[in-house]
């Protein structure tokens, strides 16, 4: 169990307002200020910036609006914030911004701190504009409960022999199961990873199988209303399993013809790690709800909103179970 306040990453990069113009040849624009992003355990992200962006022309914000602005949760609603990080390598957005506050460094220089709800760190060094800030993908990882799932797809052959010529098969099957819903679909796939390269020469070789829940909407959408769709399939899968189990954090995707550009969502929710739940614990499993997989979950978002309170009592009962 990890310990509270954990810092997840920390970053150091420059940062903008998503929206500012990037000229030709450089990777960010002229108004960019230098900035350190730490994203703690329970998602919530800080910035700290040397330099102002407050006071960026590009908001256009008097001297009034600016101090109105400090703690202030609607002063920069429709605002992002976005960056490079990791030597330009990474991309990264902050969303639902709240300025906090101004200071000094330690060389008298300004410094402006502000937190976000919302932290996109992508696996691209191409930033996205602020038109089209849709993603068309929600990928959850199942890291915990694959007991629950019972999907081992790795299966090793006996080793033959031919005279100074040994081998030894690693043979593996995944199936991809759609289901359709109101607005999307979701699906359940298995990932297999091996660390060796092809036909070299190595002392260690590894497989590993990484299970997964989609969801795809019929038509790109914004990170919060993926956010929004994450925390559903996180308390369906509680009602599922009769555990809450806080999933890892999800990534969202968009494409753009073979392009395919990735990002990690971190947003603030309450992180109680707990060990994975055990099989003797199981109010179902995968196989006995395979066929019906879909239907339940479209009845979990419609009954969810439908009888409110009552659902989530029966969810903090199971947050706070042990």
């Amino acid at each position: 169990m990890r310990k509270t306040g954990i810092t997840l990453q920390e970053k150091r990069g420059y940062f903008w307002w998503l929206g500012e113009e990037t000229p030709e040849g450089r990777f960010a624009p002229a108004t960019a200020v230098p900035g350190t992003l730490t994203i703690a355990e329970d998602g919530l992200t800080r910035l700290v910036v040397t330099g102002s962006l407050i006071q960026s022309s590009f908001l256009q914000l008097d001297r009034k609006a600016r101090l109105q602005a400090e703690d202030n949760v609607d002063a920069l609603k429709e605002r992002s914030i976005a960056g490079k990080v990791d030597d330009d390598q990474r991309c990264v957005y902050l969303r639902n911004i709240v300025y906090k506050r101004s200071g000094q460094t330690i060389e008298r220089r300004l410094s402006e701190t502000f937190e976000a709800g919302f932290c996109l760190v992508g696996n691209t060094t191409t930033p996205r504009v602020a038109e089209s800030f849709l993603f068309s993908k929600l990928s959850i990882g199942l890291a915990g409960l694959e007991e629950w799932r019972r999907n081992d797809a790795l299966v090793v052959d006996a080793p033959t022999e031919n005279g100074t010529k040994r081998s030894q098969n690693v043979s593996y099957t995944v199936e991809q199961r759609d289901y359709e819903l109101e607005g999307g679909k979701i699906s359940l796939r298995t990932d297999i990873h091996c660390d060796a390269w092809n036909e070299t020469a190595t002392r260690e070789i590894t497989f590993s199988q990484h299970d997964w829940i989609d969801y795809s909407p019929e038509a790109p959408t914004a990170p919060e209303n993926l956010k929004q769709e994450f925390g559903h399939i996180e308390e369906f899968l509680a009602m599922l399993v009769g555990a809450y189990y806080c999933l890892d954090w999800p990534l969202i995707s968009a494409t753009d013809g073979d392009k395919v550009d990735s990002y990690t969502l971190y947003f603030f929710r309450i992180m109680t790690r707990t060990r994975p739940p055990e099989t003797w614990m199981f109010w179902t499993i995968y196989p006995q709800v395979r066929n019906n997989f879909g239907t339940l979950y479209s009845n979990w978002r419609t009954k969810r909103r439908e009888f409110g309170a009552g659902f989530y009592l029966q969810l903090g009962a199971l947050r706070s179970s042990s």
